[in-house]
């Protein structure tokens, strides 16, 4: 009940079922955690007050230490006090990276077969494999890059359908394209390749047309599919791609403030952080330069300070015309199941930008490691 109500944007009756969740059962600290995307915590509050006399039990298990964590580490950025916030999500990112193992040379080798298979592919020769009548609007980058507050924007459209976050591609390639959890990628030119690709492509609308919807555009907004825009121009090449760019050192702090499922298992540590962003922003220069035109870099810093003159860029790259809607994109009500839940869910506002100057003491190695990156 708690997470429909959250969806919904409907707080007050997500926090009062949240509550009702901890009374029954006070140790279930995953709602400590989740409860605090969206409370302003100050310093009366008495759910803070539980949670600190909660963390020191002895017996609380590793996922329970993770959870608490976490949302005390919201709950003292909230009152300002970012060493104690600081401290507390260090320590919940040093116990979640020590459960879940992230194997960095996977990583590495994923990102390096893609630019070498890549590198020397015609993408020319592509046929439209479109049966179906809806056009895919893919949002991607790194997750707390701003994706969900573009499809937020996006899907405010009368003409767009926001569809979320699908792991359809990404499962689709996984089942046809991995072998042994490798990437194995085929030839795709010959004819055995060309079956693969229409089976693919086919199957991926067989399960957008799932969607009750009679609008022409859909969003596909999944972060990670970033990985996959070689493929996503050979299986959709009328497909288009907006790529959310946002401050890198932002962008990697509220990584490493936030828990999320096992697919951002290089999020806990800082040296993986890095690595992965690293990869990221080689991989993205990469298909911008073999695929000039594809993508549309959506920048979140634009998009707060001059919103409506980028939200007409976005709308013109997606071949949609101007509608008064997507500047109150925060009235839209559909259902939002991210991380970012409450803050699409309100007007654009700038508290966000240069966020990371709070924690520059605490993570000055990462962010030298960036800025050296960019130069």
């Amino acid at each position: 009940m708690s997470l429909a109500y959250q969806s919904l944007g409907k707080f007050k009756e997500a926090e009062f079922h949240y509550r009702e969740v901890l009374r029954i059962d006070p140790n279930m600290n995953i709602v400590d955690r989740i409860m605090g995307r969206f409370i302003k915590y100050d310093k009366n509050n008495n759910n803070l007050k539980e949670m600190l006399n909660k963390i020191d039990n002895k017996e609380l298990s590793d996922v329970s230490k993770v959870n608490l964590n976490f949302a005390l580490g919201k709950a003292y950025e909230d009152l300002l006090d970012y060493k104690k916030s600081f401290f507390y999500l260090e320590e919940g990112n040093k116990i979640k990276d020590t459960i879940s193992k992230y194997d960095i040379k996977s990583d590495n080798h994923l990102f390096d077969k893609l630019k070498v298979f890549f590198k020397d592919y015609v993408f020319n020769k592509n046929v439209d494999n479109n049966n179906s009548n809806k056009k895919i609007i893919f949002i991607l980058g790194l997750p707390r890059s701003g994706s969900s507050l573009i499809e937020q924007i996006i899907s405010s459209h009368p003409d767009v359908y926001g569809a979320g976050e699908l792991d359809y591609l990404e499962k689709l390639i996984q089942n046809n394209i991995y072998i042994n959890d490798i990437l194995k990628i085929p030839n795709l030119n010959n004819e055995s390749g060309l079956n693969l690709i229409d089976k693919i492509s086919s199957k991926y609308f067989e399960l957008i047309n799932d969607f009750d919807s009679n609008h022409d555009n859909i969003t596909d907004k999944a972060p990670q599919n970033f990985r996959w825009i070689g493929f996503i121009k050979i299986l959709f090449p009328s497909a288009k791609i907006i790529h959310c760019v946002r401050d890198p050192k932002d962008n990697c702090l509220s990584l490493y403030k936030n828990l999320f499922d096992e697919n951002q298992n290089w999020t806990y540590n800082k040296s993986n952080l890095f690595n992965y962003y690293k990869n990221y922003y080689e991989l993205m220069n990469f298909w911008k330069k073999k695929i000039p035109g594809f993508i549309f870099d959506c920048k979140y810093e634009n998009l707060i300070t001059d919103s409506k003159v980028e939200i007409k860029k976005l709308l013109n790259f997606c071949d949609l015309s101007w509608n008064d809607d997507c500047l109150k994109f925060y009235n839209t009500k559909r259902p939002i199941k991210t991380v970012s839940v409450a803050q699409v869910r309100q007007p654009l506002y700038k508290s966000s930008i240069s966020s990371n100057k709070n924690f520059e003491p605490f993570l000055s190695d990462l962010f030298t490691n960036l800025e050296n990156l960019l130069r």
